[in-house]
């Protein structure tokens, strides 16, 4: 057995890694973050002008979103 090539394996490799599928959670993560970064950029106006277009295409489903943070937010407070 050769000492040099003890512990490296063909998936330690740079260019197979980006073979390699990535895993859904790492994804979801660098998607998270690069949503994060963008909203840090945006200020609370644009926040609010992006979410009344929003309402106006979907009025049903803004209601239906406003009522359950209104539950929600009506469970907190009782307790």
């Amino acid at each position: 057995m050769s000492s040099e090539n003890e512990g490296s394996t063909s998936a330690d490799s740079p260019a197979d890694a980006a073979d390699r599928p990535q895993d859904p959670c790492c994804k979801l993560y660098e998607r998270a973050a690069a949503e994060l970064d963008r909203l840090r950029e945006v200020r609370v106006g644009d926040l609010v002008d992006g979410t009344l277009d929003w309402v106006k295409r979907y009025p049903g489903t803004g209601v239906t979103v406003a009522a359950l943070v209104g539950f929600l937010v009506g469970r907190m407070i009782r307790r």
